[in-house]
This record gives C-alpha cells, structure tokens and sequence, in this order.
C-alpha cells in the first residue's frame, strides 16, 4: 500500500479527498453523485485534468466507476489512502 502512495501529487490527493467528503450514501451505498464537470469547476480543474486523474485513481484500485453511469465510490485503498497520508502528512504540522 504505502509503495502505491507515491503516485499522489497535490491535486491527486485533493481530487481523491473532494470525493470521500462529497460522496452520499443511499442504501447503505456510498457514490459521489456529481459529474467530472462538477467536480472540475468546484477544485478549478479543467475537464481533462479531472478526467485523466480519476482515470490513473481508478487503475490504481483507489476509484471505481459506480453502477450507475457516470458515477463514482471511492474502494477501501482510497479511504486508506487518505487516512495514511492524514496521519503521516498533515498530523506533522506541514
């Protein structure tokens, strides 16, 4: 898992972090209900920007494409992810 971690820049990490804190959760499902526009305009992303990170997340197994079209859920590497680099990162006074 940690090995994995390096492929998160800033952006990554705040695309990846937008998304665990934005996701609903409807029958016990967690997914993120807005668009790849959405999410581009709300973190002043350009579309393609957005679209080539959630990508490398998703071959990464930290994304996943949820069964609805055009949605998106956040797999447990992801939360771990976001929990490691919380811990090791951010509770260091960086």
């Amino acid at each position: 898992m940690k090995r994995n971690l390096e492929i998160f820049t800033n952006d990554k990490y705040k695309l990846l972090k937008w998304i665990a804190d934005n996701e609903i959760e409807y029958r016990k499902a967690k997914y993120l209900s807005s668009s790849q526009q959405e999410i581009a305009e709300t973190l002043h992303y350009s579309k393609s920007k957005t679209n080539k990170y959630m990508n490398e997340l998703i071959e990464a197994n930290f994304l996943k494409k949820y069964k609805i079209k055009g949605k998106y859920a956040l797999t447990q590497q992801g939360y771990d992810a976001i929990e490691i680099i919380e811990k090791n990162y951010f509770s260091k006074g960086r």
